[in-house]
């Protein structure tokens, strides 16, 4: 599932690893995040425009995660 609009691209994917978290892409570099939190999991620190879309569709993508990924924020 993709958050993201043409410059930030934000995924969530099925079936992914602890902890909750998502991929930010910013011209082909790839950032993982941490959700709720926006800690840093591995990748490049993010711009300010990335952090404010995160902020911005926050509470989206914890629901996104856990949608189609049951359970795997309590391994």
């Amino acid at each position: 599932m993709n958050f993201g609009d043409s410059k930030v691209k934000i995924f969530i994917y099925a079936n992914d690893h602890p902890p909750p978290h998502c991929h930010v892409i910013i011209n082909k570099v790839e950032t993982r995040v941490i959700l709720p939190t926006l800690e840093i999991l591995s990748g490049p620190k993010l711009t300010k425009e990335a952090l404010d879309l995160l902020l911005e569709k926050l509470d989206d993508l914890c629901d996104t995660f856990d949608h189609y990924n049951p359970k795997k924020h309590l391994e």
